[in-house]
C-alpha cells in the first residue's frame, strides 16, 4: 500500500514537472540568444537583440585566418555609424573588421586589441572611437546584451552561460519568445522582442538597422518629429576629470600594442549629442599617451552636433557624420 502510495507521488511529481522540463530543453533547442552555437548570420530569423560583444569576438575568431584582417575600427554601439567600406577609401591594401560592442569601455576594448595581438594577426590600421562613457567605465556590466566574451572577461564559460539561462526565465521572457517564435504575431504585451530591422555584414561586422534608415528616407519630418531632441546649452560645458591610475594604465598598454605593430591608429573623441566636452585634463592625457596629432575631437558645439539631422537619436549618430570625419581625418 505504502509503495503504491508513493509511486503515486512520484508519477504526480514527474507528470507536472514536464512543462518546466520542457521549457529547460526549449532553452538548449532554440538557443535564443544565439551564445550556444555558431553562427554566420547572428541576425538570421532576427527578433532577439544578441549580445554585440559576443557577436564580435565570434565573427573575429570564425574567420580571421580566411580574411586576414589587418584594419580594426573599435567603440561602442555608437560605432555604428562607421563602415569598413568608408574607411577603406583611405588606406591601402584594407581588410577591415568592425570590432563594437554594445555599452563597451576602454577595458572592452583593451581587450579586444589584445585578443587581436594574441592572435598574431597584425594591426597595420585602427581607429577608437570614444566618449566620457568609455573611458570612465572600467566594469563589466552584467546582462545579457552587455556582459563581455568569456574569452577575457573575468567571469567563467559556465557563469558566462549560467547568466543567459536565468534571462530566459527572467521577466517571463520566454513566454514572449516562444509566442512570437511560433505565432509571429506582434502583441502588446511584448516588450522583450526586439522588431528592428537590425543586421551585421557577415564579413567585415558593420552594423546596420535598416528601418531607421528606411524611414529618415521616406518621411525624414515625421522621424525627427518623434525623437527626443532636448533643448541643448548654448554655453559649452565639460565633463568631470575621469582618467585615474587604472584607466591610465590601460591606454598605455594600448599604445604599447599599436608600438609594436606600428599602427597607424587615430583616436576620435565622438560628436554626441549632448555636446559636452572631456575635461581638459583627460584631453591632456590622451595628448601626452598617444600623441596630439593622433587624437581628433569632435565632440562639443560644433557644426556636426548642432544638426540633428545628423542623430538616429539622441545616443547614436548617423553614418554620414563618420563618413565627414573621414573625410577630415585622412
Amino acid at each position: 500500500m505504502k509503495k503504491n502510495y508513493f509511486k503515486k507521488i512520484v508519477y504526480t511529481i514527474l507528470f507536472f514537472s514536464i512543462p518546466f522540463i520542457c521549457l529547460i530543453i526549449s532553452y538548449f533547442i532554440f538557443d535564443p540568444f544565439k551564445v550556444l552555437f555558431q553562427y554566420q548570420n547572428y541576425y538570421d530569423d532576427y527578433f532577439i537583440e544578441p549580445n554585440r560583444d559576443f557577436v564580435s569576438v565570434e565573427k573575429f575568431l570564425q574567420n580571421k585566418d580566411s580574411l586576414k584582417y589587418n584594419s580594426f575600427l573599435f567603440g561602442s554601439s555608437r560605432l555604428m555609424a562607421w563602415r569598413t567600406d568608408s574607411w577603406c577609401k583611405y588606406i591601402n591594401n584594407c581588410r577591415a573588421f568592425h570590432f563594437d560592442a554594445y555599452k563597451d569601455n576602454i577595458v572592452g576594448i583593451y581587450k579586444k586589441i589584445n585578443l587581436i595581438d594574441q592572435q598574431k594577426i597584425k594591426i597595420d590600421n585602427a581607429i577608437l572611437v570614444i566618449d566620457y562613457e568609455i573611458i570612465s567605465h572600467t566594469e563589466d556590466t552584467l546582462s545579457r546584451l552587455f556582459i563581455k566574451h568569456y574569452i577575457y572577461s573575468d567571469y567563467s564559460k559556465i557563469k558566462f552561460h549560467f547568466l543567459f539561462f536565468k534571462e530566459y526565465f527572467k521577466n517571463n521572457f520566454f513566454i514572449e519568445y516562444l509566442d512570437y517564435k511560433m505565432f509571429r504575431k506582434q502583441r502588446e504585451y511584448m516588450t522583450q522582442i526586439d522588431f528592428n530591422q537590425k543586421y551585421a555584414d557577415t564579413y567585415t561586422n558593420d552594423f546596420f538597422i535598416h528601418n531607421l534608415d528606411r524611414e529618415i528616407e521616406e518621411q525624414p519630418e515625421k522621424f525627427y518629429a518623434k525623437k527626443n531632441f532636448y533643448h541643448r546649452d548654448t554655453i559649452q560645458s565639460f565633463y568631470q576629470e575621469t582618467i585615474l591610475q587604472a584607466q591610465n594604465n590601460i591606454l598605455k598598454e594600448i599604445k604599447n600594442i599599436f608600438d609594436r605593430h606600428n599602427t597607424d591608429y587615430k583616436i576620435v573623441i565622438s560628436p554626441n549629442f549632448e555636446q559636452k566636452k572631456l575635461n581638459l585634463n583627460d584631453m591632456l592625457i590622451l595628448y601626452q599617451i598617444f600623441d596630439k596629432q593622433n587624437i581628433y575631437d569632435f565632440s562639443g558645439i560644433n557644426s556636426l552636433t548642432n544638426d540633428i539631422t545628423n542623430y538616429y537619436d539622441i545616443y547614436h549618430y548617423q553614418p554620414k557624420v563618420a563618413d565627414s570625419i573621414l573625410r577630415k581625418i585622412y
